[in-house]
């Protein structure tokens, strides 16, 4: 070994160069005595030591997601094997209703409770609301949360259960595919931008330490806490989507193909295709010249673009690669201008 070895530099440089020095030897000498080989190994020792900890480490943060990782893929694999997923809705239901409820009702006492933000939020979750305002304000004095939660949900279970006929009507099994569909892309999504959020909190929690704390326990307690949060998001974006999905098959024999083309009636690619928001504007753009139409094909959205074509002027000083003036659609240099 080398006295410039990082392995000799960072353990045992200033001892081996000190016995260097006081034994008057030379540069290009080996040595060789049982002092020096025992400080080289303890060095190894040391070395073996760090590298122990940084693989426990590394295991331990990887506990952390390989627990999210099950929950996720446990969820996901109900959905890919076709189970029911209503129960589970419901539960939902329940659960989002409920927070919605505590968050607008924090304060102790009804006269502090935002009711018309409650009622809105749950117009924005489930569309229709059959409980107003004005009543809720002339019964105020005998509010309290469980039953306005109670009441809430009631009405949110109504709604979810006419949806579920409705569609039942026009297809069998159409609501327990929609909510499937819906369920696996949701998941999907969230759970990628959940793990990009982990690889960010992983890259800076080691400056916790900074701070006299173990970036390992911050690790476990932020993590945990963005899975709880992954969990709502999940659960109040679906419920969304679920509440509000227009189906609108243009040919129920296509439907009802790409309901069994899939295995357990999950589509051909287990896709669901969503209207757009930037095409309820294609009839203003059309007019102002763009040329846009938009149709349903099968529940799904396409639209289909066609810009206006030009016919330029045989006077007009065109360059060698811009489309001729004639309209062919050919560069100049290769139509008129060959």
């Amino acid at each position: 070994l080398s006295g410039q070895d990082d392995l000799v530099r960072l353990f045992a440089g200033d001892r081996i160069y000190n016995i260097m020095h006081r034994f008057k030897l030379p540069d290009d000498q080996p040595m060789e005595a049982k002092i020096l080989s025992n400080q080289i190994e303890g060095a190894q020792k040391k070395v073996e030591e760090q590298n122990f900890v940084m693989r426990k480490n590394v295991l331990k943060y990887d506990d952390v997601m390989n627990s999210q990782r099950q929950v996720i893929y446990a969820q996901r694999r109900q959905v890919l094997e076709g189970e029911d997923m209503s129960g589970q809705v419901r539960e939902w239901i329940e659960d989002v209703v409920g927070r919605s409820v505590g968050e607008y009702t924090e304060s102790e006492h009804g006269d502090g409770w935002d009711l018309e933000g409650l009622v809105r939020q749950m117009e924005t979750l489930y569309g229709t609301v059959d409980i107003t305002v004005d009543e809720l304000r002339e019964d105020r004095a005998q509010l309290n949360r469980d039953g306005l939660t109670q009441d809430f949900l009631e009405d949110a279970l109504d709604v979810y259960d006419q949806r579920d006929r409705e569609l039942e009507e026009l297809e069998p099994g159409l609501m327990r595919w929609l909510e499937r569909q819906i369920i696996l892309q949701v998941v999907d999504t969230r759970w990628r931008e959940h793990l990009e959020n982990m690889d960010y909190l992983r890259e800076g929690v080691h400056l916790r330490a900074m701070a006299q704390k173990d970036p390992l326990v911050e690790y476990r307690g932020e993590g945990h806490q963005m899975f709880e949060e992954l969990g709502r998001a999940i659960r109040e974006e679906v419920l969304m989507l679920l509440f509000h999905a227009q189906v609108e098959p243009a040919d129920m024999a296509d439907l009802e193909a790409g309901m069994a083309g899939g295995p357990n009636g999950g589509g051909p690619n287990g896709d669901l295709a969503y209207e757009h928001q930037s095409l309820a504007g294609a009839d203003a753009i059309a007019a102002a010249g763009g040329g846009v139409t938009a149709g349903m094909v099968g529940g799904g959205a396409t639209s289909v673009a066609t810009a206006p074509q030009r016919v330029r002027s045989e006077n007009e000083k065109l360059g060698r690669n811009e489309l001729c003036w004639c309209g062919s659609g050919k560069k100049f240099k290769r139509c008129h201008g060959a």
